[in-house]
C-alpha cells in the first residue's frame, strides 16, 4: 500500500509545532462559506497554516492530504474561532488517514483534551476544501469532511 503522508517543508518536527498550545483558530472561507484554510494561532509563536493538496490515486478519484506551513502572521480578519478555556490542554494529537484504493493517506488531524472533546480539521469534500469541527459553539460552517469520519484510521502523532 502506498502511502501519501501530511505536507510539511518546514524545518524542525511538524508534531513539536502542533503540540504547542494555541488559543484561536483563524478560518479562511470562500465566498459560499466553505473552509480553505485554517490557522492555529499559537500563544508563544505566531501560527501554523494548514490547508490541503489534492492527489489522484485512480482514475477519476482523489484524495485530500493535510499540507502545514509555519506562518508569520496570525491572519486576524479571518473567521475567529476563540478556543475556550473550558476546552482545556490538548492531551493528544491523532493523525486521520483514509485508505482509498491501495492508497493510505494522512488526510485529517484531530486536538484532543482530557473529557475526550476534540478539534477536527480533515480535508473537505470540495476540491483543495477543508472541514473544521469545534466541541463549543460557534459559527463554522457545515461540517463536510471528504468522507464520514467513522471510516478513517486514527493514529496517535508522537
Amino acid at each position: 500500500m502506498k502511502t501519501i503522508p501530511f505536507i510539511w517543508r518546514e524545518e524542525g518536527s511538524l508534531v513539536e509545532t502542533l503540540s504547542q498550545p494555541f488559543d484561536r483558530l483563524n478560518v479562511h472561507l470562500d465566498r459560499i462559506r466553505r473552509p480553505l484554510c485554517v490557522w492555529l494561532c499559537h500563544r508563544q509563536a505566531a501560527a501554523t497554516q494548514i490547508g490541503s493538496k489534492m492527489y489522484d490515486v485512480a482514475p477519476r478519484i482523489e484524495v485530500g492530504v493535510l499540507e502545514f506551513s509555519k506562518s508569520k502572521d496570525r491572519h486576524d480578519n479571518e473567521l475567529r474561532l476563540d478556543v475556550p478555556e473550558t476546552f482545556g490542554v490538548v492531551v493528544a494529537i491523532e493523525k486521520l488517514i483514509a485508505d482509498v484504493e491501495d492508497v493510505s493517506a494522512e488526510s485529517g488531524i484531530a486536538f484532543k483534551n482530557a473529557r475526550g472533546d476534540e478539534i477536527v480539521i480533515v480535508a473537505g469534500a470540495q476540491p483543495y476544501g477543508l472541514a473544521v469541527r469545534v466541541p463549543w459553539d460557534a459559527p463554522v460552517p457545515r461540517f463536510d469532511p471528504e468522507d464520514c469520519l467513522s471510516h478513517y484510521k486514527r493514529i496517535a502523532m508522537d
